[in-house]
């Protein structure tokens, strides 16, 4: 679980709410159904137009991983590799088959020791890792455009719904006392378009290219590791050439 994420969004939304209330704003006048349906519907239909439908199913479902995916340590990922190596220098390539259906390794830590043990060639095995590594980075791509798209319709969506209540306020002036409600009311729209927008929406999309980010750093330590592996490099050289591709991914 992300625990910053949860405090992040939550407090957001707790300052902000926090400061209309102590401005004496009622959070209660608010809720305001017809601003919802503009907001959340206009917005959601302008996404499922901009996306194929699997793609629209497909980064509504990655909203889990903003608050639930599991960090990939990376030092133990390094750690193992240079172990795996030391057996394999010792005992031979074929003794890590028995590792290659762990539960608890990674995919495609997993893939790369299957390829090794089966004896693909060097190349191969790179351009089957690469392509299987950049189908798991693509799902957080994926998901990370679908809430951008929605980050940028919901300000616009806010809008129009303010310009709809707007009309249906100068429609009607027969009572100047209940001018001043209706306008608060219509410019409930424009307050919950740009608040969903740049406090979940596109923090969402955000965070979900952080995760492809740290993904295929993960991925390129991977499989870095698991080649060398296979070229029988020494082992402290893998762990220095891994420790150091860890530093420089780091840094940038």
């Amino acid at each position: 679980m992300d625990i910053f994420s949860f405090i992040g969004l939550f407090g957001a939304m707790s300052m902000i709410l926090g400061a209309f209330v102590m401005e004496g704003g009622n959070i209660a006048g608010l809720l305001a159904p017809t601003a919802m349906m503009i907001i959340f519907g206009g917005t959601v239909g302008c996404v499922m137009t901009s996306f194929p439908g699997e793609e629209f199913k497909h980064g509504a479902m990655m909203i889990k991983e903003v608050f639930f995916t599991k960090h990939v340590n990376q030092i133990e990922i390094i750690n193992k590799m240079v172990e795996l190596a030391e057996k394999a220098r010792r005992e031979g390539i074929l003794s890590l088959e028995s590792y290659v259906h762990q539960d608890d390794l990674h995919p495609i830590f997993a893939k790369g020791l299957g390829l090794a043990v089966d004896g693909i060639e060097v190349e191969t095995m790179r351009e089957i890792l690469e392509r299987e590594a950049f189908l798991y980075e693509t799902q957080y791509i994926v998901g990370a455009e679908v809430f951008e798209a929605a980050g940028g319709f919901s300000p616009t969506m806010g809008v129009i719904g303010t310009v709809l209540g707007l009309i249906s306020v100068l429609s009607n002036l027969s009572d100047p006392s209940s001018l001043g409600p209706k306008i608060a009311m219509a410019f409930i729209a424009t307050f919950f378009g740009v608040s969903f927008a740049n406090v979940v929406w596109l923090p969402f999309s955000n965070k979900l290219r952080n995760r492809s980010k740290e993904l295929k750093n993960t991925h390129d330590i991977i499989i870095q590791g698991i080649l060398s592996i296979q070229a029988g490099e020494n082992p402290r050289v893998i762990k220095d050439k891994l420790n150091l591709t860890l530093l420089e991914k780091l840094h940038h």
